[in-house]
């Protein structure tokens, strides 16, 4: 049976000491207690992300800890790890076009005051430096904002 692949070392304790293996070079070396630690944690996430083989009859999943294989397709077949793709870009596609629509509701002051303090998370007191405003008129565009979100978010 085959480790995650994207976990590249092999961790044991040996005569109290904690040990580790890099699998590409094969070199092994010893590591204190917190790099352990942080290493089996890491190990335990990954195993834990991998998803079960659905039982025959009985609608549960078992844990599967092998690569070879992470879920069931569509047709209920295994399908090979190779075939699954780590990223949701649907998620991010989702998140892109929503923000796009918000970002249309907006004023292009709030637009400039929206990207600077949300998204480059500038202070507003910073942003009415850099355009030579006072901090107060940041504070209330970012009020007409909140509000315009709280509608347009309302929907979701």
């Amino acid at each position: 049976m085959k480790t995650p692949k994207e976990f590249d070392y092999d961790l044991w304790t040996e005569e109290g000491r904690n040990m580790v293996r890099v699998k590409r070079t094969g070199e092994i070396c010893e590591v204190n207690a917190d790099t352990m630690r942080m290493l089996r944690a890491e190990e335990k996430r990954l195993r834990r992300s991998i998803q079960g083989a659905p039982v025959v009859g009985s609608g549960e999943r078992e844990t599967v800890l092998s690569l070879d294989y992470v879920s069931a397709d569509e047709s209920g077949e295994m399908a090979p790890v190779w075939l699954e793709d780590p990223n949701d870009f649907t998620r991010d596609f989702d998140y892109q076009t929503t923000i796009d629509e918000f970002m249309k509701l907006l004023t292009t002051n709030q637009q400039e005051v929206f990207w600077a303090c949300c998204f480059n998370e500038m202070s507003f007191k910073g942003y009415a430096q850099r355009k030579g405003i006072r901090p107060q008129s940041v504070q209330e565009t970012i009020r007409y904002i909140k509000k315009k979100a709280e509608k347009f978010f309302k929907k979701f």
